[in-house]
């Protein structure tokens, strides 16, 4: 394969690098790297485009060889080349940057100097903003402050605005260089393009807002803090398709509270289209062919709009938080025939749990589906209403809803009491064969019911995940703070990465920093996680120090940080309850 590196046919030669990259096991890897930038430059941008494509795909494979791979790129960043091909590489750096950590500080200083001799706008811009999200939590941020203000010494107005905002975020995030970022930014004022002045302008005074300015602001700073950590700390996670949805949703069924962010879904809408087979069926055409399209689920809108939508629970009113689906069902075996997943929705004073019931058998329709619903246990929730689909036709989502009144969270200075729950549940439907041949639905179906995994309502389901960007600089803010500290053990897992995802599905909180991404280290790790208790929007921190002991134990230490002391030692002592 090796020889075919060389072969005059540049499409074969490419082909073989590519192969090679998939293959080669690690050691080979620097060996590998340096045939390949003997042959890179005899080829067009569309196959080197091709080629770091596969170099990603090695990087992912083989972490620990970042090092090798991003002297590499960044050679070929140097080279001659277009834009699809320079923004190819660049792509693949970022890539690797968010799955390998520890590579961040290396891959900074090459695209530092990158743009020093960039022409392309696009990938300037694009480079600037990760170096103010990055930058300031590197080991040593100020080396790249010079890169970023040669850009708006020497580069157009639209460089020149995103080097003022990229420079802003080390002077927020670093109190010891906001002084000096504060000179360089006052240089901008009298910039040609208004926009750059704009910039230079608001974020001075942002600056000046903060504790550690030489002068004070020339307003009232109360104002302009807020508006600052906004604007240039705090970044929404939910989609735009799904806040958009949700102020459309909003508009339709106006309320008399205040439309919150917070409500809407982080979960991105599958990117899939409705079946046409299941449409045919849904109009009585019976089964489709079943070797003409797989398996597909229609988009789903934002919860709020999902819900609203149904109008026995419209009265409910706001939705204060969505779990992620869970199935309830095997993915093989006899229980693949129904595909069931629950996503559990929850609202002042009631639960919704939402079936989404899919049909995989073409020879079947399902009508009047329902479900049945108990608890072996009095924990105050109760069944008010089971809202049924009327059918569930081949590879079509049908939703089933049950109602639940759920009892109040108790909160007290001895400590909060948070309702759980488990349930047994079964699918009840009626099953109705469709003949092969003529497609005829049976008018005549019978009473079938299917037995579903148990349902939990768990105390991580009472806290919103809510992503914090710049985690260190508040957890440092809140060192004076009150805290509950719990150390533990989990033996449900004998190794690190299962027990970060454990913590993370137990607490429900959201990850922050890419602290869910393993280090260098296999043996410790730090996790920080952030959230809002949603009864209250109660804001929560948290910050997981785990080891892996020589025996394969895997232990934590837990602190949790809130201004509701009670709640903040009940989420810390969640594993022992």
């Amino acid at each position: 394969m090796e020889n075919l590196i060389s072969d005059q046919n540049r499409s074969v030669a490419t082909l073989a690098i590519t192969t090679l990259l998939k293959v080669e096991h690690e050691g080979s890897v620097e060996r590998l790297m340096k045939q390949i930038s003997n042959f890179i430059n005899d080829i067009s941008d569309e196959f080197k485009i091709v080629v770091v494509d596969a170099i990603k795909t090695l990087a992912m494979k083989y972490p620990d060889k970042h090092f090798s791979i991003m002297n590499f790129l960044s050679t070929m960043l140097r080279d001659e080349g277009g834009f699809e091909y320079k923004s190819s590489i660049v792509s693949t750096i970022l890539t690797i940057i968010e799955k390998v950590p520890q590579s961040t500080d290396m891959a900074l200083d090459h695209l530092c100097e990158f743009i020093e001799d960039c022409e392309y706008t696009y990938l300037s811009t694009k480079i600037l903003y990760l170096l103010g999200k990055l930058g300031p939590k590197s080991m040593n941020p100020s080396r790249y402050i010079r890169y970023i203000y040669n850009r708006i010494a020497l580069e157009n107005a639209q460089v020149r605005a995103s080097a003022v905002t990229a420079l802003s975020k080390f002077g927020i995030n670093r109190p010891d260089l906001r002084h000096k970022i504060t000179v360089l930014l006052r240089r901008s004022l009298q910039d040609s393009d208004d926009e750059v002045r704009d910039r230079a302008t608001f974020y001075l005074r942002a600056l000046q807002s903060m504790n550690g300015t030489t002068e004070p602001p020339s307003h009232p700073s109360e104002h302009i803090m807020p508006l600052a950590r906004t604007l240039m700390i705090e970044v929404t996670t939910a989609p735009i398709d799904n806040i958009q949805g949700s102020l459309l949703s909003y508009l339709e069924h106006p309320s008399d509270v205040a439309f919150n962010i917070t409500t809407v879904s982080v979960k991105p809408k599958a990117a899939t289209t409705q079946s046409d087979n299941a449409r045919h069926m849904k109009a009585g055409g019976g089964a489709p062919d079943t070797d003409k399209k797989p398996l597909t689920v229609a988009p789903k809108a934002s919860y709020a709009q999902q819900l609203a939508a149904v109008p026995q629970l419209e009265k409910l009113g706001d939705l204060l938080n969505s779990s992620s689906p869970i199935d309830l069902t095997e993915s093989e075996g006899v229980s693949a025939a129904y595909h069931v997943t629950l996503t559990k929705h929850f609202f002042v004073h009631h639960v919704v749990l939402q079936y989404s019931v899919v049909n995989t058998l073409s020879e079947q329709m399902l009508k009047d589906v329902s479900v049945e619903i108990g608890a072996e246990e009095d924990n105050g929730f109760v069944v008010q209403t089971v809202i049924p689909v009327p059918e569930a036709v081949y590879n079509e989502t049908a939703d089933v809803y049950a109602v639940l009144l759920r009892p109040p969270v108790q909160m007290g200075q001895s400590g909060v009491k948070i309702p759980t729950c488990t349930f047994w549940n079964n699918l009840l439907f009626k099953t109705h064969e469709i003949d092969q041949k003529t497609n005829h639905v049976s008018e005549d179906g019978f009473p079938d019911e299917f037995p579903l995994d148990d349902v939990e309502i768990k105390v991580g389901d009472y806290v919103r995940k809510n992503y914090i960007p710049n985690f260190t600089a508040v957890w440092t803010q809140t060192d004076n703070d009150p805290q509950s500290v719990a150390t533990f053990s989990l033996t449900t897992v004998n190794n690190i990465k299962d027990g970060i995802e454990e913590i993370i599905k137990v607490l429900g909180m959201s990850p922050c920093e890419n602290s869910e991404k393993l280090g260098d280290s296999k043996t410790k790790h730090i996790l920080y996680l952030s959230g809002t208790f949603m009864d209250g929007n109660i804001p929560v921190i948290a910050r997981v120090r785990i080891r892996l002991s020589p025996q394969q134990v895997v232990g934590m230490e837990l602190t949790v940080r809130s201004p509701n002391i009670p709640l903040a030692e009940s989420l810390a002592n969640i594993m022992f309850a």
